[in-house]
């Protein structure tokens, strides 16, 4: 894939894509736990953000933060395009 490929894709579909690359794995292992198990959970597992709240017993608000946080770091993680 070429880096305007990456770039075209949504967040979610760069992390779905890294859960199912190996490379991708490694980057999520590398952030913090709160940040990796949200992530499994909203597109692994596919889980709403309700869901997840529910799940978790935290906010709804702390969800979306920690998606949007976690997907962000990911970001800084993949840097350049390692597809």
């Amino acid at each position: 894939m070429s880096r305007e490929i990456f770039v075209t894709l949504d967040e979610g579909e760069v992390v779905s894509r890294c859960l199912a690359e190996k490379v991708g794995i490694s980057a999520i292992e590398r952030l913090p736990e709160h940040y990796r198990v949200i992530l499994i959970l909203r597109h692994q597992d596919q889980l709403s953000y309700e869901e997840i709240a529910t799940k978790l017993g935290i906010p709804l608000g702390t969800v979306k933060a920690r998606i949007h946080r976690a997907r962000e770091g990911l970001k800084e993680i993949l840097g350049t395009n390692p597809f």
